[in-house]
């Protein structure tokens, strides 16, 4: 998103980096494991789904979607923080850690596996809020881990009340941005418009209204979780140092 101007942003939750275009900025918010997560749950918690996944010459992430779509949204009051690697934006706090909150005996694998998604998604909507975004954005585009399935783009597209596309560079978007640089820096494109006729939008996801709802009920539960563990973070991250043993 192209402006003309920085946003400043008081509670500093975002920041502005120098658009590609020049003379134009972007206000931006960096979350520090959103794909890492999902790439966590299938390293370490979905085994079994990988496994399955290579007998059935599959993506393990084909089997996740499955597993969160089994679970009903707000996964049964399962709260998951995803903090695995600290958090830069909205909290900038190295001591983060991720955190799962209400876990009870009759939540199941396929519960965790959505508070999973269901934190990353919460997380981006707590950055989404803090960013000035113009009312006629349009549509949002989906790339990396979290852009290769239906199931997880539905539940960021119902988290943030945005409609989500993906497209043909979701899996390489960072070499296919890094190329598109190099080739306006090189003369190779004239200008922006020119480097996106190699993009092509697909698998448009619209926003569930009810769902929209009930994760506007759960956002202040989940801010608030972080923000009552926070000290709890801190001292953690004292003892793992040392500093308290």
């Amino acid at each position: 998103l192209r402006k003309d101007s920085p946003y400043r942003d008081e509670a500093m939750s975002s920041f502005n980096w120098a658009h590609i275009d020049r003379g134009g900025v972007s206000n931006c918010g960096t979350m520090q494991a959103a794909g890492g997560t999902i790439s966590w749950l299938g390293d370490q918690i979905a085994r079994t789904e990988g496994f399955q996944a290579k007998q059935q010459d599959l993506h393990i992430n084909d089997l996740i979607d499955i597993a969160v779509s089994n679970s009903a949204v707000g996964a049964g009051g399962l709260l998951f923080l995803p903090y695995l690697l600290g958090e830069r934006s909205p909290h900038w706090n190295p001591s983060a850690a991720g955190a799962v909150l209400g876990l009870r005996m009759d939540h199941s694998r396929e519960d965790f596996f959505r508070s999973a998604v269901e934190g990353v998604a919460l997380n981006l909507r707590l950055i989404w809020d803090s960013l000035d975004i113009p009312e006629d954005y349009g549509r949002l585009t989906l790339v990396g881990g979290l852009g290769t399935g239906r199931v997880k783009k539905q539940i960021i597209a119902d988290a943030l009340g945005a409609e989500i596309a993906g497209n043909n560079h979701s899996r390489d978007a960072k070499s296919f941005g890094a190329a598109i640089i190099a080739g306006l820096g090189t003369g190779m494109f004239e200008n922006l418009d020119e480097a996106g006729e190699n993009i092509v939008y697909d698998d448009l996801v619209l926003p569930d209204e009810e769902n929209h709802e009930i994760y506007n009920r759960i956002l202040p539960v989940f801010r608030e979780g972080y923000e009552n563990l926070k000290g709890t973070f801190d001292r953690m991250k004292a003892l793992e140092e040392g500093e308290m043993l």
